[in-house]
C-alpha cells in the first residue's frame, strides 16, 4: 500500500522531488519497526529512515544477528552504508 498508492498519490499532489535519493520514511513507536521493514524491503525506494521510540526487531526481545534478521539485509555494512544516506533509530 505504501510503495503503490501513498508514495504516488503523495507525488501526484505536492511538488516532490520524486526519487529514491530524496525520499524518506519514519515511524513512532511500532511504526518504528514497521517503517523498518518497509525501507529495507523497498531499498529502491527509500534513502532516509527514522525509527523513533521503537524496536527493530518487536515483538522479540532476543539479539539481532545480522545474518538472518531481515534476510540479512545488515549483514554488509559497506554496501548498505552506500544505499542509505541517513539511518535513524533513536
Amino acid at each position: 500500500m505504501v510503495i503503490n498508492e501513498i508514495i504516488p498519490m503523495i507525488d501526484a499532489k505536492f511538488r516532490t522531488i520524486a526519487n529514491r535519493e530524496n525520499r524518506a520514511v519514519a515511524g513512532l513507536s511500532m511504526g518504528a519497526n514497521q517503517t523498518m521493514r518497509i525501507m529495507m524491503n523497498n531499498l529502491d525506494t527509500f534513502s532516509y529512515y527514522g525509527g523513533f521510540s521503537g524496536t527493530s526487531n518487536y515483538p522479540s526481545a532476543d539479539a539481532i544477528d545480522v545474518n538472518t534478521f531481515l534476510d540479512g539485509k545488515f549483514k554488509d555494512a559497506n554496501a548498505l552504508n552506500k544505499q542509505i544516506k541517513l539511518f535513524w533509530l533513536d
